[in-house]
Parts: structure tokens; C-alpha cells; sequence
């Protein structure tokens, strides 16, 4: 699925975002930014979020920085499996604000599209939905395949 947001023009800034979260549906969208990028002659960052939510129930909670270190195997690792190449972002934060903000310098942003059943994407909000109503710039989601 494909959302081109109408704002008019906007700067072009020859870079292609993909969003890592180690899903299977991320994955896929890592090599579907690639292609774009390559397509589009631009450079492919590839943005995770690594965000901690207390429950009130956790005997030890991870600092930020060891949030970001797990980020970074993650990302290298979903790297190597695929084998692209691209500038890596670990950042701190809620992924719909961390992607949002990304979208803000890069001419398209791509993401995985995890596919829960209604009530968790009820519970828990659909990252996907909102980059696709909230970024200035085209969004594609990529679907899960369909059983």
C-alpha cells in the first residue's frame, strides 16, 4: 500500500527511510526501501525505535543506553540477513514520533506492517496507520502475506 500525502511540492532530500523492528514484515520493507532507493539514485537510512514502556512490575528496567545497544545488534543484524546496505539510526523514542520525525529530510518512508488481529491494533495503535496520515512524504507499508 502506497500514501502520497497532498502538500504540494517538497524539497527533494535523495534519501529513502526504512523502519526496523525485526519482524518479518520490516524485513521485507528493508528490501523494498532498497530497491526504491536504488531506483531513486538515494541513499537508504534505516531507522529503529527503541522504546521502553514500564508496566509498574519489572524487577530491573534497561537505561537507554542498553535500549540503543540491543537496537544496534538488531539493526546489524536484520542488515547481514538481508544484505543491504544503508546508514543506521538507533534512536530513543516511540516509534510513531521517531518515524515521523525521520520522514520530515527523506523523500519517501517505508515500513512493515505487522498484520495483528483488530483489538491489539486497537490496544496498542498501528505505527504503520499513523506514518501513513501523519508524514510528509510518500509512505509505503508493506503487507504481510496473506495466508
Amino acid at each position: 500500500m502506497a500514501v502520497v500525502p497532498a502538500t504540494g511540492e517538497r524539497p527533494r532530500h535523495d534519501r529513502v527511510i526504512a523502519a526496523v523492528d525485526g519482524s518479518g514484515p520490516s524485513r521485507r520493507a528493508l528490501r523494498a526501501a532498497a530497491i526504491e532507493a536504488e531506483l531513486r539514485g538515494a541513499s537508504l537510512r534505516v531507522v529503529h525505535a527503541v522504546h521502553w514502556e514500564p508496566l509498574g512490575v519489572e524487577w530491573i528496567t534497561p537505561t537507554k543506553e542498553q535500549l540503543v545497544a540491543w537496537g544496534e545488534r538488531l539493526v546489524a543484524a536484520e542488515l547481514a540477513a538481508t544484505g543491504v546496505r544503508a546508514i543506521t539510526e538507533v534512536v530513543h523514542g516511540h516509534p510513531k514520533e521517531v518515524l515521523i520525525q525521520a520522514a520530515q529530510e527523506a523523500d519517501l518512508l517505508v515500513l512493515g506492517h505487522r498484520g495483528r488481529n483488530p483489538l491489539a491494533g486497537l490496544l496498542l495503535g498501528s505505527t504503520s496507520e499513523h506514518c501513513a496520515r501523519h508524514a510528509p512524504c510518500p509512505v509505503i507499508v508493506v503487507r504481510p502475506p496473506q495466508d
